[in-house]
């Protein structure tokens, strides 16, 4: 219905829109979206199977949720070329290859990164048996939310800095030849602080899944 407020955490506290992503005009705390709809509502909400138990922001994300915004599901929104003027990263620390769905709102995206024997991390990890290390995998899963982040005008130039990370778990090993499909959502942004819940997986297996509050720097700042 036009002019109503979408079912999003970060319409709380008369929140306003800038550069597509809405931002706090006053510090309220976060709402956990995983609350289920009041019985006798008549809001349609998309039902999403949870990843894990508890109460998790990550465990509401799922490969459905993410709905392809001007383009059917699989097509390129953001190339590696574009990529490489939003993200501050390069070889060998540009773990994302292409950006293929972003939802309406800005608060959701599906990101790609292609795993290749030619990772220069499996000369050590491990030789002869190649696995990529955890810690990469979460990287990647930031770069991706860093993407959609500063693809928005209000927040073009800035440098994004993991601040903390919860909640991670590892279940699949990511070998050469696997292609990490990353899902992130954006669960809230107060000034240059946010946060943002993602999952990784390889051929619909989990791979890996966290939750991370990041700050975005200015470039011309220290």
């Amino acid at each position: 219905m036009k002019g109503s407020r979408p079912n999003s955490p970060l319409w709380r506290g008369g929140a306003k829109r800038r550069g597509g992503l809405r931002f706090f005009t006053q510090a309220d705390e976060y709402r956990d979206n995983t609350a289920s709809t009041p019985p006798g509502t008549t809001a349609k909400r998309r039902r999403t199977k949870p990843l894990s138990k508890g109460n998790s922001v990550a465990g509401t994300l799922s490969v459905a949720s993410v709905i392809p915004r001007g383009s059917e599901a699989g097509t390129t929104l953001i190339q590696i070329q574009e990529l490489m003027n939003l993200l501050p990263h390069r070889y060998p620390m540009l773990l994302v290859d292409k950006i293929i769905e972003i939802n309406e709102e800005n608060t959701k995206c599906k990101g790609i990164k292609n795993v290749t024997i030619n990772e220069p991390f499996f000369q050590g990890h491990y030789p002869g048996n190649p696995i990529m290390p955890g810690v990469l995998i979460v990287e990647s899963m930031a770069q991706v939310g860093a993407s959609l982040l500063l693809q928005t005008d209000a927040l073009k130039n800035r440098i994004p800095l993991i601040g903390n990370i919860d909640n991670v778990k590892f279940r699949r090993m990511v070998r050469p030849g696997d292609q990490l499909v990353i899902e992130i959502e954006l669960l809230w942004v107060k000034g240059n602080v946010g946060k943002i819940a993602g999952i990784a997986t390889v051929e619909g297996e989990m791979a890996a899944q966290m939750e991370m509050v990041f700050k975005l720097s200015d470039r011309n700042k220290e």
